[in-house]
């Protein structure tokens, strides 16, 4: 796969948490970025396609998110979308050149997961000279086929075939749910009154969980998925939204979209990493959070129409999910 180089400007920027007591305190190179929104100081270059944004809490606090080593939550505005970063450090990983897509192996480096609302995440690793296709995206033939021609990837084959642990490590599922459960805890963070002035008033939490969770899909990755397969499995999505209020039915919708039940699952889960029962559950928890936080429906018309017909068990999941109520999440706006 190739993909336009991108200089270091465009990637998220590495900061200590700041403490400001007023807006006086604000660094002066900062000043003339300053939007509207009392929330949100803005710090955006129009040339570049990431934007990078810090968010003012409460007292003025500049606030990052420092979870795992190098790693920190990041929201901006891009045009009318925004972006989301996570960053963190992976090790022992196969990495391709971008010129010539030979793989190599590197002991450690930089991974850069970052992603425009609604468009599906992109991994980029250290400065970009290469992209992540990662063990990791494949299974254990089409990794030993890479190391048949490239001998000295051996030793990663042969420690990444034995060693669950270290698998783990660089297992790409493993990202996901470090990334989900990352987001989960920043979101936690904000009860109460600050909700609403956050993170779930501007809704980034919520694309990130439904974008990183359920549509989790690189170009690299779906190469490994046959062509006519790829355009099915977008309409597969929207059938899945379509019938939202459906359990589903693999046989119906495999009619419904011109393909045998067996590819159709098998696929899916190729491309997005879960199954379709997952990527529906997922579905059915944003659509609430948004009918809830955007509406003033019951508890009981929002379980309809998201299909989950026990308004217990939707009350359940919802907070579970979010770590908020439907009730505290409308006090909180």
């Amino acid at each position: 796969m190739k993909s336009r180089r991108r200089s270091r400007i465009d990637f998220p920027i590495e900061a200590k948490v700041t403490k400001l007591s007023s807006i006086d305190d604000l660094p002066e190179e900062f000043s003339h970025l300053l939007v509207g929104n009392p929330e949100v100081i803005s710090v955006s270059d129009e040339d570049v396609e990431m934007v990078h944004q810090i968010m003012r809490l409460e007292n003025m606090t500049v606030w990052y998110h420092d979870v795992f080593p190098r790693t920190a939550l990041i929201l901006a505005p891009y045009t009318d979308r925004k972006v989301i970063s996570f960053r963190f450090l992976a090790r022992n990983i196969i990495l391709e050149t971008m010129e010539d897509g030979k793989p190599y192996r590197v002991a450690e480096r930089e991974i850069t997961i970052y992603q425009v609302e609604n468009t599906a995440p992109e991994i980029y690793v250290g400065d970009v000279d290469v992209l992540f296709i990662c063990a990791i995206n494949m299974d254990q033939r089409q990794l030993a086929n890479i190391v048949a021609q490239h001998p000295e990837l051996q030793c990663f084959l042969d420690r990444y075939s034995k060693d669950e642990a270290y698998k783990e490590m660089v297992d790409q599922r493993f990202i996901i749910s470090k990334f989900a459960e990352w987001m989960m805890e920043v979101v936690s963070k904000f009860r109460g009154s600050l909700l609403a002035t956050t993170l779930l008033k501007q809704k980034c939490a919520t694309n990130m969980l439904l974008n990183v969770a359920a549509q989790f899909h690189q170009s690299h990755k779906s190469a490994h998925v046959p062509k006519r397969m790829q355009k099915i499995l977008i309409r597969a999505v929207e059938y899945l939204d379509d019938h939202l209020r459906e359990p589903i039915d693999v046989e119906k919708m495999a009619a419904a979209l011109g393909t045998f039940p067996g590819l159709l699952v098998n696929n899916f889960i190729r491309r997005n990493a879960m199954t379709m029962e997952e990527f529906q559950f997922h579905q059915r928890m944003i659509r609430a959070f948004h009918l809830a936080a955007n509406t003033s429906l019951s508890a009981e018309v929002i379980s309809d129409i998201v299909g989950i017909f026990d308004v217990n068990i939707l009350s359940e999941k919802f907070t579970a999910y979010f770590n908020c109520s439907i009730e505290s999440l409308r006090s909180a706006q």
